[in-house]
């Protein structure tokens, strides 16, 4: 075998895992199907400062500090 032919090879058989592999995650990256409802849907981020406040009692072993407790980080 030439070195022009083992290129094609690898480059040939490097293609077709790439198909396979792009083929196969098509269900993940496929997007949603269309909304049917009477009204429109989106998606908003939104930041605010809370107040401190305990969530839960629980406590972290190595450091003795609140597990679930909700901070201001402003």
């Amino acid at each position: 075998m030439g070195p022009s032919l083992r290129k094609a090879l690898l480059f040939g058989s490097a293609g077709v895992l790439f198909l396979i592999l792009v083929l196969s995650l098509t269900p993940i990256t496929s997007p949603l199907p269309p909304y049917t409802g009477e009204h429109e849907v989106g998606i908003l981020d939104l930041e605010t400062g809370v107040e401190r406040r305990e969530i839960h009692p629980a406590t972290l072993k190595e450091t003795g500090l609140k597990a679930f407790e909700v901070c201001n980080t402003f």
